[in-house]
């Protein structure tokens, strides 16, 4: 359905594996990798919860879920956005180019850029350490 009406995001997301020619090797490993994370996942938390039905809390497999879970969306994330590379808007095989959209009255140094992105890792970083470290010194019980 999605070759319909996208067929660059598909070819770059799919990859060779699946007999497309992709324009770039970037994005289809990591939609595989976290294709495969999925899996695992899936498999991680079918096991905690099997355990935690029966009366256990297996720590090291109910952290390792959010790990996981966390990885992938990660990957996710890059493979959506990044797809769409060199265009913003996509539209059949082709798309609208991002400088095309830029404002070059208003010029954004490269530092911006960086440091924007950094202090959303970092934000982030320091949010899910906190969470993780509620939940495991909160609602896990020590073993």
């Amino acid at each position: 359905m999605l070759e319909r009406y996208d067929p660059y995001i598909v070819s770059n997301i799919a990859g060779p594996l699946l007999g497309y020619d992709p324009g770039t090797a970037l994005f289809y490993p990591a939609f595989y990798t976290a294709i495969a994370l999925t899996i695992a996942l899936g498999a991680t938390a079918l096991y905690a919860f099997y355990a935690a039905m029966r009366g256990r809390v297996v720590r090291p497999a109910v952290i390792s879920t959010g790990i996981l879970a966390e990885v992938i969306l990660v990957l996710m994330e890059y493979v959506n956005d990044g797809s769409r590379y060199p265009y913003l808007f996509i539209s059949g095989g082709s798309g609208v180019p991002i400088t095309q959209l830029l404002n070059t009255l208003i010029p954004l140094p490269l530092i911006a850029i960086y440091t924007m992105l950094l202090s959303t890792l970092i934000f982030t970083a320091i949010f899910t350490l906190t969470l993780y470290y509620a939940i495991i010194r909160r609602f896990l019980p020590e073993e």
